[in-house]
Protein backbone atom coordinates (compact mmCIF):
# COMPACT_ATOMS: atom_id res chain seq x y z
CA UNK A 1 0.00 0.00 0.00
CA UNK A 2 1.11 3.46 -0.40
CA UNK A 3 -0.21 7.09 0.23
CA UNK A 4 0.14 10.03 -1.12
CA UNK A 5 2.00 12.49 0.65
CA UNK A 6 1.23 16.15 1.67
CA UNK A 7 4.04 18.87 1.15
CA UNK A 8 4.43 20.12 4.97
CA UNK A 9 7.67 18.54 5.64
CA UNK A 10 6.91 17.07 9.44
CA UNK A 11 3.98 15.22 8.54
CA UNK A 12 5.49 13.86 5.23
CA UNK A 13 8.10 12.80 7.12
CA UNK A 14 5.77 11.09 9.59
CA UNK A 15 3.63 9.55 6.45
CA UNK A 16 6.56 7.69 5.19
CA UNK A 17 8.43 6.19 8.02
CA UNK A 18 4.41 5.12 8.79
CA UNK A 19 3.42 3.57 5.68
CA UNK A 20 7.13 1.89 5.47
CA UNK A 21 6.74 0.08 8.64
CA UNK A 22 3.20 -0.59 7.74
CA UNK A 23 4.16 -2.44 4.58
CA UNK A 24 6.61 -4.39 6.98
CA UNK A 25 4.70 -5.49 9.95
CA UNK A 26 2.53 -8.48 9.64
CA UNK A 27 -0.76 -8.70 11.10
CA UNK A 28 -0.81 -9.35 14.88
CA UNK A 29 -1.21 -13.33 15.66
CA UNK A 30 -2.22 -14.56 18.78
CA UNK A 31 1.21 -15.34 20.32
CA UNK A 32 1.58 -11.82 20.59
CA UNK A 33 0.85 -11.44 24.23
CA UNK A 34 -1.59 -8.23 23.79
CA UNK A 35 -3.75 -10.59 20.94
CA UNK A 36 -3.31 -13.60 23.07
CA UNK A 37 -7.41 -14.08 23.33
CA UNK A 38 -8.21 -11.80 20.32
CA UNK A 39 -8.09 -13.77 16.65
CA UNK A 40 -8.11 -11.03 13.86
CA UNK A 41 -6.99 -13.70 11.07
CA UNK A 42 -10.42 -13.10 9.34
CA UNK A 43 -9.36 -9.34 8.70
CA UNK A 44 -7.67 -8.20 5.69
CA UNK A 45 -6.18 -5.20 5.34
CA UNK A 46 -5.26 -5.31 1.99
CA UNK A 47 -9.09 -5.73 1.09
CA UNK A 48 -10.02 -2.58 2.51
CA UNK A 49 -9.24 0.67 0.21
CA UNK A 50 -7.48 3.01 3.35
CA UNK A 51 -6.59 5.92 1.71
CA UNK A 52 -10.33 6.31 0.73
CA UNK A 53 -11.91 5.77 3.99
CA UNK A 54 -14.37 8.14 5.17
CA UNK A 55 -16.48 9.83 8.70
CA UNK A 56 -18.59 12.27 9.31
CA UNK A 57 -18.16 14.51 12.04
CA UNK A 58 -20.53 17.35 14.01
CA UNK A 59 -19.43 18.98 16.93
CA UNK A 60 -21.47 20.87 19.45
CA UNK A 61 -20.45 23.18 22.33
CA UNK A 62 -17.32 24.00 20.33
CA UNK A 63 -17.47 27.58 20.87
CA UNK A 64 -15.74 27.89 24.50
CA UNK A 65 -13.39 31.24 25.05
CA UNK A 66 -9.76 29.76 24.58
CA UNK A 67 -10.78 26.43 23.46
CA UNK A 68 -10.28 25.30 19.67
CA UNK A 69 -12.04 22.29 17.92
CA UNK A 70 -11.00 22.12 14.02
CA UNK A 71 -12.13 19.09 12.09
CA UNK A 72 -10.83 19.06 8.64
CA UNK A 73 -10.16 16.15 5.63
CA UNK A 74 -6.62 15.48 5.24
CA UNK A 75 -6.32 17.47 1.87
CA UNK A 76 -7.26 20.58 3.66
CA UNK A 77 -5.01 20.13 6.51
CA UNK A 78 -2.19 22.24 5.21
CA UNK A 79 -4.24 25.37 5.04
CA UNK A 80 -5.84 25.79 7.69
CA UNK A 81 -4.84 24.02 10.21
CA UNK A 82 -1.27 24.70 12.06
CA UNK A 83 -0.60 22.70 15.31
CA UNK A 84 -1.49 19.27 13.60
CA UNK A 85 1.43 18.56 12.10
CA UNK A 86 3.73 19.41 15.17
CA UNK A 87 1.79 16.99 17.41
CA UNK A 88 1.41 14.00 15.07
CA UNK A 89 3.41 10.88 16.57
CA UNK A 90 4.77 13.47 19.60
CA UNK A 91 2.91 9.87 22.02
CA UNK A 92 5.55 7.36 21.35
CA UNK A 93 3.86 4.03 20.76
CA UNK A 94 4.99 1.50 23.44
CA UNK A 95 3.48 -1.77 21.55
CA UNK A 96 2.92 -0.93 17.84
CA UNK A 97 1.16 -3.14 15.29
CA UNK A 98 -0.71 -3.46 12.23
CA UNK A 99 -3.74 -1.58 12.75
CA UNK A 100 -2.33 1.29 14.57
CA UNK A 101 0.51 1.62 12.20
CA UNK A 102 -2.96 1.60 9.50
CA UNK A 103 -3.91 4.81 11.12
CA UNK A 104 -0.72 6.54 11.26
CA UNK A 105 -0.55 5.87 7.40
CA UNK A 106 -3.26 6.09 5.97
CA UNK A 107 -5.96 8.35 8.53
CA UNK A 108 -8.21 10.69 6.48
CA UNK A 109 -10.06 12.56 8.70
CA UNK A 110 -8.76 14.98 11.17
CA UNK A 111 -10.11 16.47 14.57
CA UNK A 112 -7.59 18.78 16.92
CA UNK A 113 -8.51 20.03 19.90
CA UNK A 114 -6.67 22.52 21.92
CA UNK A 115 -6.82 24.72 25.16
CA UNK A 116 -4.95 27.79 25.35
CA UNK A 117 -3.23 28.30 28.79
CA UNK A 118 -5.58 28.78 31.79
CA UNK A 119 -8.46 28.24 29.27
CA UNK A 120 -11.53 26.14 31.16
CA UNK A 121 -14.46 24.44 29.25
CA UNK A 122 -17.66 26.10 30.44
CA UNK A 123 -19.72 22.86 28.93
CA UNK A 124 -18.73 19.48 27.81
CA UNK A 125 -17.31 19.03 23.92
CA UNK A 126 -19.81 16.90 22.27
CA UNK A 127 -18.14 15.53 19.30
CA UNK A 128 -20.24 12.64 16.77
CA UNK A 129 -17.95 10.57 14.40
CA UNK A 130 -19.65 8.83 11.75
CA UNK A 131 -18.28 6.03 9.96
CA UNK A 132 -20.12 6.26 6.78
CA UNK A 133 -17.63 4.07 4.14
CA UNK A 134 -16.83 0.23 4.56
CA UNK A 135 -13.90 1.61 6.66
CA UNK A 136 -12.75 4.79 8.51
CA UNK A 137 -9.27 6.19 10.31
CA UNK A 138 -9.98 9.08 12.14
CA UNK A 139 -6.84 10.74 13.92
CA UNK A 140 -7.42 12.93 16.82
CA UNK A 141 -5.08 15.10 18.77
CA UNK A 142 -6.04 17.01 22.19
CA UNK A 143 -3.34 19.34 23.53
CA UNK A 144 -4.23 21.04 26.68
CA UNK A 145 -1.70 24.11 27.49
CA UNK A 146 -0.46 24.75 31.25
CA UNK A 147 -3.05 25.09 33.74
CA UNK A 148 -5.87 24.47 30.96
CA UNK A 149 -9.12 21.96 31.37
CA UNK A 150 -10.97 20.38 28.70
CA UNK A 151 -13.80 17.75 29.24
CA UNK A 152 -14.62 15.73 25.92
CA UNK A 153 -17.36 13.21 24.83
CA UNK A 154 -16.43 11.40 21.72
CA UNK A 155 -19.44 9.12 20.37
CA UNK A 156 -18.76 6.73 17.32
CA UNK A 157 -21.14 5.34 15.66
CA UNK A 158 -21.36 3.74 12.53
CA UNK A 159 -23.88 3.05 9.14
CA UNK A 160 -24.54 -0.67 8.36
CA UNK A 161 -21.74 -1.07 5.47
CA UNK A 162 -19.23 -0.26 8.07
CA UNK A 163 -16.91 -2.65 8.86
CA UNK A 164 -13.86 -1.95 10.63
CA UNK A 165 -12.81 1.34 12.30
CA UNK A 166 -9.75 2.15 13.63
CA UNK A 167 -9.08 5.31 15.77
CA UNK A 168 -6.35 6.78 17.18
CA UNK A 169 -6.45 9.36 19.79
CA UNK A 170 -3.06 11.19 20.81
CA UNK A 171 -3.51 13.43 24.51
CA UNK A 172 -1.08 16.10 25.55
CA UNK A 173 -1.53 16.99 28.76
CA UNK A 174 0.97 20.13 29.39
CA UNK A 175 2.27 21.26 33.21
CA UNK A 176 -1.22 21.67 35.79
CA UNK A 177 -3.83 20.69 33.19
CA UNK A 178 -6.73 18.60 33.48
CA UNK A 179 -8.42 16.71 30.76
CA UNK A 180 -11.63 14.00 30.69
CA UNK A 181 -11.73 12.07 28.11
CA UNK A 182 -15.09 10.13 27.72
CA UNK A 183 -15.31 7.43 24.81
CA UNK A 184 -18.59 5.76 23.24
CA UNK A 185 -18.14 3.38 20.55
CA UNK A 186 -22.01 2.85 19.37
CA UNK A 187 -21.85 0.85 16.02
CA UNK A 188 -23.46 -1.28 13.89
CA UNK A 189 -23.63 -4.90 15.38
CA UNK A 190 -21.11 -5.93 12.33
CA UNK A 191 -18.03 -3.26 12.74
CA UNK A 192 -14.94 -3.91 14.24
CA UNK A 193 -13.30 -1.26 16.46
CA UNK A 194 -9.49 -1.02 17.16
CA UNK A 195 -8.91 2.09 19.68
CA UNK A 196 -6.02 3.53 20.25
CA UNK A 197 -5.47 6.57 22.58
CA UNK A 198 -1.65 7.32 23.93
CA UNK A 199 -0.44 10.30 26.08
CA UNK A 200 2.06 12.14 27.93
CA UNK A 201 1.36 13.51 31.14
CA UNK A 202 3.42 16.38 32.66
CA UNK A 203 4.05 18.02 36.18
CA UNK A 204 0.92 17.83 38.21
CA UNK A 205 -0.83 17.46 34.80
CA UNK A 206 -4.22 15.24 35.75
CA UNK A 207 -5.94 12.97 32.70
CA UNK A 208 -9.38 10.78 32.89
CA UNK A 209 -10.31 8.55 30.48
CA UNK A 210 -13.67 6.96 30.18
CA UNK A 211 -14.36 4.06 27.73
CA UNK A 212 -18.10 2.90 27.09
CA UNK A 213 -18.62 0.51 24.51
CA UNK A 214 -22.11 -0.41 23.53
CA UNK A 215 -23.42 -1.75 20.43
CA UNK A 216 -20.75 -3.32 17.74
CA UNK A 217 -18.85 -6.82 16.94
CA UNK A 218 -15.24 -6.82 18.38
CA UNK A 219 -13.79 -3.81 20.15
CA UNK A 220 -9.94 -3.91 20.82
CA UNK A 221 -9.25 -0.51 23.28
CA UNK A 222 -5.50 -0.35 23.83
CA UNK A 223 -4.54 2.99 26.41
CA UNK A 224 -0.75 3.93 26.72
CA UNK A 225 -0.07 6.70 29.14
CA UNK A 226 2.64 7.97 29.51
CA UNK A 227 3.22 9.54 33.45
CA UNK A 228 6.87 11.52 32.30
CA UNK A 229 6.16 14.57 34.55
CA UNK A 230 6.25 14.76 38.56
CA UNK A 231 2.88 14.55 40.40
CA UNK A 232 0.97 13.66 37.42
CA UNK A 233 -2.10 11.18 37.49
CA UNK A 234 -3.92 9.00 34.62
CA UNK A 235 -7.03 7.21 35.16
CA UNK A 236 -8.68 4.61 33.41
CA UNK A 237 -12.33 3.95 33.46
CA UNK A 238 -13.63 1.22 31.38
CA UNK A 239 -17.17 -0.86 31.56
CA UNK A 240 -18.67 -3.55 28.60
CA UNK A 241 -22.26 -4.96 28.59
CA UNK A 242 -21.71 -7.85 25.86
CA UNK A 243 -24.27 -10.05 24.53
CA UNK A 244 -24.55 -12.38 21.52
CA UNK A 245 -20.79 -13.28 20.74
CA UNK A 246 -19.43 -9.34 21.64
CA UNK A 247 -15.80 -9.70 22.27
CA UNK A 248 -14.31 -7.01 24.04
CA UNK A 249 -10.36 -6.45 24.69
CA UNK A 250 -9.38 -3.74 27.25
CA UNK A 251 -5.30 -3.61 27.23
CA UNK A 252 -3.38 -0.70 29.14
CA UNK A 253 -0.45 0.26 29.94
CA UNK A 254 0.30 3.01 32.86
CA UNK A 255 3.94 3.77 32.13
CA UNK A 256 5.02 6.00 35.44
CA UNK A 257 8.17 8.08 34.54
CA UNK A 258 7.90 10.72 36.86
CA UNK A 259 7.97 10.81 40.60
CA UNK A 260 5.38 10.96 42.91
CA UNK A 261 2.85 9.92 40.07
CA UNK A 262 0.11 8.22 40.50
CA UNK A 263 -2.22 6.02 38.45
CA UNK A 264 -5.24 4.18 38.42
CA UNK A 265 -7.23 1.10 36.02
CA UNK A 266 -10.89 -0.01 37.04
CA UNK A 267 -12.15 -2.09 33.82
CA UNK A 268 -15.80 -3.58 34.80
CA UNK A 269 -18.02 -5.92 32.76
CA UNK A 270 -21.13 -7.72 32.81
CA UNK A 271 -21.26 -10.84 30.04
CA UNK A 272 -24.79 -12.66 29.06
CA UNK A 273 -25.12 -15.13 26.11
CA UNK A 274 -21.93 -16.17 24.45
CA UNK A 275 -19.86 -12.27 24.90
CA UNK A 276 -16.05 -12.38 26.29
CA UNK A 277 -14.27 -9.44 28.06
CA UNK A 278 -10.71 -9.71 27.94
CA UNK A 279 -8.30 -7.54 30.34
CA UNK A 280 -5.09 -7.35 29.99
CA UNK A 281 -2.97 -4.43 31.96
CA UNK A 282 0.63 -3.34 32.81
CA UNK A 283 1.11 -0.80 35.32
CA UNK A 284 5.22 -0.18 35.04
CA UNK A 285 7.55 2.18 37.41
CA UNK A 286 10.73 3.31 36.23
CA UNK A 287 13.49 3.49 38.46
CA UNK A 288 13.14 7.07 38.27
CA UNK A 289 9.52 7.27 39.44
CA UNK A 290 10.58 7.16 43.83
CA UNK A 291 7.06 7.70 45.60
CA UNK A 292 4.67 6.28 43.15
CA UNK A 293 0.91 5.26 43.84
CA UNK A 294 -0.74 2.71 41.17
CA UNK A 295 -3.97 0.56 41.28
CA UNK A 296 -5.60 -1.61 38.49
CA UNK A 297 -9.07 -3.56 39.06
CA UNK A 298 -10.69 -5.56 36.66
CA UNK A 299 -14.09 -7.15 37.77
CA UNK A 300 -16.37 -9.39 35.53
CA UNK A 301 -19.67 -10.59 36.15
CA UNK A 302 -20.76 -13.58 34.15
CA UNK A 303 -25.16 -13.44 33.25
CA UNK A 304 -24.96 -16.89 31.49
CA UNK A 305 -23.43 -20.13 31.81
CA UNK A 306 -21.56 -19.69 28.22
CA UNK A 307 -20.05 -15.82 28.69
CA UNK A 308 -16.48 -15.62 29.26
CA UNK A 309 -13.61 -13.27 30.98
CA UNK A 310 -10.00 -13.49 31.26
CA UNK A 311 -8.13 -11.03 33.40
CA UNK A 312 -4.18 -10.51 33.55
CA UNK A 313 -2.45 -7.82 35.41
CA UNK A 314 0.80 -7.37 35.41
CA UNK A 315 3.26 -5.14 37.89
CA UNK A 316 6.17 -4.32 36.94
CA UNK A 317 8.54 -2.25 39.79
CA UNK A 318 11.86 -1.00 39.14
CA UNK A 319 12.17 1.05 42.19
CA UNK A 320 11.75 0.14 45.80
CA UNK A 321 10.52 3.37 46.81
CA UNK A 322 6.60 3.37 46.02
CA UNK A 323 4.07 3.68 47.94
CA UNK A 324 1.34 1.68 47.10
CA UNK A 325 1.09 -0.74 44.22
CA UNK A 326 -1.55 -3.28 43.86
CA UNK A 327 -3.71 -5.51 41.61
CA UNK A 328 -7.53 -7.09 41.68
CA UNK A 329 -8.94 -9.53 39.47
CA UNK A 330 -12.40 -11.05 39.84
CA UNK A 331 -14.74 -13.33 37.40
CA UNK A 332 -18.11 -14.96 38.73
CA UNK A 333 -21.40 -14.38 38.61
CA UNK A 334 -23.66 -11.96 40.03
CA UNK A 335 -23.42 -12.46 44.17
CA UNK A 336 -26.78 -14.90 44.85
CA UNK A 337 -27.46 -13.35 48.65
CA UNK A 338 -27.55 -9.95 46.58
CA UNK A 339 -29.81 -11.60 43.84
CA UNK A 340 -32.09 -13.05 46.82
CA UNK A 341 -32.15 -9.66 48.89
CA UNK A 342 -33.77 -7.69 45.75
CA UNK A 343 -36.02 -10.26 45.23
CA UNK A 344 -37.39 -10.56 48.57
CA UNK A 345 -38.55 -7.18 48.24
CA UNK A 346 -40.28 -8.06 45.52
CA UNK A 347 -38.25 -7.43 42.07
CA UNK A 348 -38.28 -10.13 39.45
CA UNK A 349 -34.99 -11.53 38.92
CA UNK A 350 -34.34 -9.41 35.59
CA UNK A 351 -35.02 -6.19 37.65
CA UNK A 352 -32.36 -7.18 40.10
CA UNK A 353 -30.03 -7.82 37.92
CA UNK A 354 -30.76 -5.12 35.80
CA UNK A 355 -30.29 -2.53 39.56
CA UNK A 356 -26.83 -4.42 40.44
CA UNK A 357 -25.47 -4.35 36.70
CA UNK A 358 -25.95 -0.59 36.51
CA UNK A 359 -25.09 -0.19 40.33
CA UNK A 360 -21.86 -1.43 39.07
CA UNK A 361 -21.93 0.74 35.97
CA UNK A 362 -22.31 3.78 37.43
CA UNK A 363 -19.79 3.13 39.94
CA UNK A 364 -17.03 2.89 37.02
CA UNK A 365 -17.72 6.24 35.63
CA UNK A 366 -18.99 8.06 39.11
CA UNK A 367 -15.96 9.75 39.92
CA UNK A 368 -15.46 11.67 36.59
CA UNK A 369 -17.97 13.97 37.60
CA UNK A 370 -18.86 14.80 33.75
CA UNK A 371 -22.48 16.17 34.94
CA UNK A 372 -23.76 12.56 35.50
CA UNK A 373 -23.09 11.68 31.46
CA UNK A 374 -23.26 7.95 32.20
CA UNK A 375 -27.34 8.61 32.83
CA UNK A 376 -27.88 8.74 29.39
CA UNK A 377 -26.67 5.94 28.72
CA UNK A 378 -28.20 3.72 31.24
CA UNK A 379 -31.74 3.22 29.14
CA UNK A 380 -29.69 1.54 26.37
CA UNK A 381 -27.89 -0.70 29.37
CA UNK A 382 -31.08 -1.73 30.13
CA UNK A 383 -32.73 -2.46 26.99
CA UNK A 384 -29.40 -4.70 26.15
CA UNK A 385 -29.99 -6.67 29.50
CA UNK A 386 -33.52 -7.71 28.17
CA UNK A 387 -31.82 -9.24 25.13
CA UNK A 388 -29.67 -11.54 27.39
CA UNK A 389 -30.50 -15.15 27.58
Amino acid sequence: MSKNFLSNEKLNKFNQKSVQSFNEFKMPTRKDRPWRYTDVNHIDLDTFDLSNASCKVNITNNNQSGINVDSFEISQMEDNIKLFPNHIGVTDAINTDKFSLANDAFWNHGLLIHSDKNAVTEEIINIDMIADSIAALPRIIIVAEENSEINIQINSSSVKMTQLVISSVEVIAHKSSRIKLFFVSNFDQDTEEFLYIRSKVEDNADLEIGLLPIDGKLFKHTIENSLIGKGSNASIRGFALGNERQHFDFVTIQDHVGSKSTSKVDIKSALGDFARNIYYGITRVEESASDAEAEQSNRNLLLSSNAKADSDPVLEILTSQVIKCGHAATVGPIDDDALYYLQSRGLTKLESTKLLVAGSYNQTFENMHLNNIQEKFLNQINDKLELIK
